[in-house]
């Protein structure tokens, strides 16, 4: 099931697994049906792990994987479930958004 693979693909970017990470990113591509909403979910995985390979603290999404306290992660939550649900935005970003509100909600499991 695909959202198997999602919840292992967070995991190995959170161990710094990023080979793994990246075939697993590979199966979840090839089995995520195609559409513009399902791109930008895509892409914002690999920004994931760009970003987790990255020493830029200056890069947004660096915010997103070091935030620990639960009020922070909270405030995330809270504006990508803005962008996920506003009609305005295009299916591109609303499925960004979609793929960073998972990984939140990952953490917060975790």
């Amino acid at each position: 099931m695909i959202k198997q693979e999602i919840q292992k693909f967070f995991q190995l970017i959170s161990n710094k697994n990023f080979k793994e990470a990246e075939e697993t990113l590979g199966k979840i591509r090839e089995k995520l049906e195609k559409s513009i909403e399902n791109f930008g979910y895509l892409k914002a995985l690999e920004g994931l792990i760009l970003t987790f390979k990255s020493d830029d603290e200056k890069l947004y999404l660096k915010r997103l994987i070091e935030a620990k306290d639960e009020k922070e992660i909270n405030q995330f939550k809270s504006e990508f479930l803005f962008h996920v649900k506003n009609e305005l935005h295009g299916d591109y970003d609303r499925g960004y958004f979609k793929a960073l509100l998972d990984y939140l909600n990952f953490i917060k499991k975790s």
